[in-house]
């Protein structure tokens, strides 16, 4: 029997987890914050990939309460 439980959610950044609009570019709306803390309450790791520089992947994954970021550039 196949073990269905998440074991990681893997998320990208532009238009996924910050705001699409360039004015907005580094807000985390509200409802993601929130969804990715329970995620991580229940034992869920959760990390961003992006395709930008890694300062601004840590700093976005950092705000995001997140201990991963893997960025490539």
């Amino acid at each position: 029997m196949a073990d269905n439980k998440v074991k990681l959610i893997i998320m990208g950044v532009g238009g996924a987890l910050i705001s699409p609009t360039k004015e907005d570019s580094k807000h985390i709306p509200e409802d993601n914050l929130k969804s990715i803390k329970k995620a991580m309450e229940h034992g869920i790791p959760c990390c961003i990939i992006s395709g930008r520089f890694g300062d601004s992947s840590i700093k976005i994954a950092q705000k995001a309460g997140m201990e991963y970021a893997y960025a490539y550039n």
